[in-house]
């Protein structure tokens, strides 16, 4: 999923984050994370049935860039499906 939309959208790093044990755990990434600077990285929540249960993580295009407001409903969209997805990756963890 990560690769899919870094790919499309051309950004140089995307990674999702689940929790566990009320921790933070990467669980993948695509791009280089030493151009992601950890400051400018736009977090989305990926929640499923109103429980927070990862991060999505996006670097901007370019360094001092922002996502456009048409970027951050495709991004606030494929965050609401990439919490479905990251649900099941936990059931089938556990």
């Amino acid at each position: 999923m990560v690769e899919t939309v870094a790919q499309a959208l051309k950004l140089p790093y995307a990674a999702i984050e689940l929790e566990s044990n009320e921790q933070r755990v990467l669980s993948a990434e695509y791009g280089d994370a030493h151009l992601a600077q950890a400051s400018a990285l736009t977090r989305l929540p990926l929640v499923y049935q109103n429980e927070i249960i990862g991060t999505l993580l996006l670097a901007p295009r370019a360094p001092g860039e922002s996502f456009s407001d048409a970027d951050l409903r495709l991004l606030n969209d494929f965050a609401r499906q990439a919490g479905i997805a990251a649900h099941a990756v936990r059931l089938t963890a556990a």
